[in-house]
């Protein structure tokens, strides 16, 4: 028996559904994690892309009966047939009886190249047909019987998927669109939003819409707004992204040639590239003077701001942020080498975003005298000037309260909030060692952020902060606490910040016995304290209530002190 197959509790970015996060022990639900973020977000995944988490911008994507479907001259019966996931979840839509528009749909604003899909089933009707609502032409019809399509400013796609079941695909370009509708219609070649006598029913079950010309897999959806983000960012394997609540204060964040950027001595094409996204919606800057960019002002209180964006090397090979009050604040990035040049009243880092692109962002630490930045094409380091016009590309970019870029946050007509993810579980005590235990976990460290916080394991029935452990890394520094309320029972620090990267963690307590070892190495000990006994646990998040970023890999309880030497091959594996 391996020292994993003792553990109470291990959770892995592996299983998840909306709402919650599986445990891998216990498998029988007790020890699964809830998920509350209450927003959308995005993430990178396995493809190295930056994605919507989730990327189905539909809801109740497979309950038609639910109010956010609305329904004309139909009714819906749930639950009605076996889907073709194998599950009881399919729905019948009963047509009404007289000659009116019989159709379902649901509120979604689009502008841009989108893909629909839904699996269909033919009832006592067989045609169908997929529309966009806002826009007079994007359309296509399905045949259920013969397994045919006729599209109409569109392409599309009607995949036999069995026992009756096709998925049906319709990719289109729309800046107006406003609606997704699934109609029964008469034809193939019936017109869009037709009219029908027929009555009847069909089947249909997993409607999804995604940003680009790819139908994508099938991924259900309720709310949508809690959703664990299984990130890839840092490799093939995933971890799971927590991340504090932030504001992009930009508008039209990935539109640069909205109104709302002001542009100076270029112009942008829209839509030109392949972004970070995996869409042709990166925006391409062709400089026409000397001194060529962009910015928006933004009227900002004092505070510490990072400003980031996409960028990709096009005929130039630099970009400049420059605070437009003077030389104060200012930094270059190599759209070529992926260095950083010069870098004043700040920090800035330049990561790989893949195919070329970089995130470039620029931290400044004192409030933003000029209201705002200048993103401009550089010729060379430490200048704002061209030589000759050229041109470079540009995606997703960023301006939020704080002292380092959170994962991007996609805007149009306003700023948006992204808000904390919170990972929890509350009345665990069963899995928690109440005299004696073992908290493991595998996260990353950031030298630059405050902390970075593997878990809080608590019971607030002790007072103001209630009885609590902690680990966490300040400034890189990795830390254990172990506290009652304002009284601390065990505080054991490094002495030195760990490296940028995945460090695993590994605390061991027991009355008057605690360890603490990181990456093999024993970091300290205590032989006087007590031991809380405690009932939640929170993934990312200290008791003040503020979150902290965490992108973690493992996280693992035992209900008995390991050994010293435990502690060392656990965390040395």
């Amino acid at each position: 028996m391996s020292l994993l197959d003792t553990a109470s509790l291990i959770v892995t970015p592996n299983g998840y559904k909306e709402g919650k996060l599986y445990s891998v022990i216990p498998s029988d639900g007790s020890g699964d994690l809830s998920v509350v973020r209450a927003t959308t977000a995005t993430r990178v995944n396995s493809a190295g892309l930056v994605e919507l988490v989730p990327y189905n911008l539909l809801t109740y994507s497979e309950q038609f009966d639910n109010a956010d479907w609305g329904k004309e001259f139909t009714t819906i019966t749930a639950n009605n047939i076996t889907a073709p996931n194998g599950t009881a979840t399919a729905d019948r839509l009963n047509l009404g009886s007289g000659t009116e528009q019989k159709f379902i749909y649901q509120a979604e604003s689009q502008n841009g190249t989108y893909t629909q899909s839904v699996y269909l089933k033919k009832g006592t009707h067989t045609f169908f047909q997929l529309a966009v609502g806002g826009d007079v032409n994007p359309y296509c019809n399905f045949d259920l019987t013969n397994g045919t399509y006729s599209a109409f400013g569109s392409t599309a796609t009607i995949t036999n998927v069995s026992d009756g079941w096709y998925r049906c695909t319709m990719t289109y370009t729309t800046t107006t669109g406003t609606y997704v509708y699934i109609f029964a219609v008469d034809s193939l070649s019936s017109a869009r939003t037709a009219s029908t006598s027929s009555t009847g029913n069909y089947y249909v079950w997993g409607a999804q819409l995604v940003e680009g010309s790819t139908a994508k897999d099938y991924q259900k959806t309720e709310t949508r707004l809690n959703i664990p983000r299984l990130d890839y960012s840092n490799g093939t394997c995933p971890s799971l992204l927590v991340e504090p609540q932030r504001t992009n204060r930009l508008t039209y964040s990935s539109s640069f040639d909205n109104a709302a950027w002001t542009i100076f001595n270029c112009i942008v094409t829209a839509n030109s590239v392949i972004s970070p996204s995996g869409i042709q919606d990166g925006d391409t800057l062709t400089s026409t003077n000397s001194g060529a960019g962009f910015y928006q002002a933004l009227s900002v209180a004092s505070g510490v701001y990072t400003i980031s964006v996409y960028a990709k090397k096009g005929t130039k090979n630099w970009l400049s942020f420059v605070d437009v009050a003077g030389a104060n604040y200012r930094c270059w990035f190599n759209l070529d080498t992926g260095t950083l040049g010069t870098v004043t009243n700040g920090t800035a880092t330049i990561e790989d975003a893949g195919n070329g692109w970089w995130r470039c962002t620029y931290t400044s630490s004192t409030s933003l005298s000029g209201n705002y930045y200048q993103l401009a094409i550089a010729e060379t380091d430490n200048s704002v000037t061209l030589t000759s016009n050229g041109t470079i590309f540009v995606w997703g970019a960023q301006m939020e309260v704080g002292s380092y870029a959170t994962s991007y946050i996609p805007t149009t007509s306003a700023s948006v909030t992204r808000n904390a993810d919170v990972i929890s579980k509350t009345g665990i005590s069963s899995l928690i060692g109440q005299t004696e235990g073992t908290i493991f976990g595998e996260f990353e460290v950031l030298p630059q952020k405050n902390d970075s916080m593997l878990c809080l394991i608590r019971d607030l029935a002790g007072g103001l902060y209630g009885d609590f452990f902690f680990i966490r890394a300040s400034l890189g520094v990795p830390a254990v606490s172990v506290r009652q309320g304002d009284t601390t029972y065990v505080a054991i620090n490094g002495a030195t910040a760990l490296s940028e990267g995945y460090h695993k963690f590994a605390f061991a307590y027991k009355q008057n016995d605690f360890a603490f070892y990181v990456d093999g190495q024993l970091i300290g000990t205590d032989t006087s304290g007590n031991v809380p006994t405690c009932n939640e646990i929170y993934l990312g998040q200290y008791v003040d209530g503020f979150d902290r970023e965490v992108s973690k890999k493992s996280f693992a309880l035992w209900k008995t002190r390991l050994t010293n030497t435990q502690l060392s091959q656990l965390t040395s594996i």
